[in-house]
């Protein structure tokens, strides 16, 4: 098994292994919980990583993972909150449901 990423962020870890299981490309966690040892182990040791089953899938998940680093994140600025059509309440972007009278958006 070959290891294919690596990174201090367990988040970042686990947005590229659920990206590959996504895709069908069959992967490995290792040492998720490793860095509550660090002090004593080794830091270098102990950092999350995603390791593919075969080698065979290395050109694809590398792609992938690409793709997914260069991929903008959202900011506040990228949605525009709305008002509701039904009762005219003013709602943040994040939501699908007005928080007044639970109508969809």
């Amino acid at each position: 098994m070959p290891k294919l990423y690596t990174d201090h962020q367990l988040f970042k870890v686990h947005q590229v292994m659920h990206c590959l299981e996504d895709a069908g490309i069959p992967c490995v966690l290792k040492n998720e919980f490793a860095q509550g040892a660090v002090g004593e182990l080794s830091a270098i040791d102990n950092l999350p990583e995603v390791w593919l089953i075969d080698e065979e899938w290395r050109p694809k998940a590398q792609a992938l993972i690409t793709q997914l680093m260069a991929a903008p994140l959202e900011t506040e600025d990228a949605h525009n909150d709305w008002i509701c059509q039904v009762c005219t309440a003013e709602n943040e972007a994040q939501f699908g449901v007005c928080w007044q009278c639970q109508s969809s958006c």
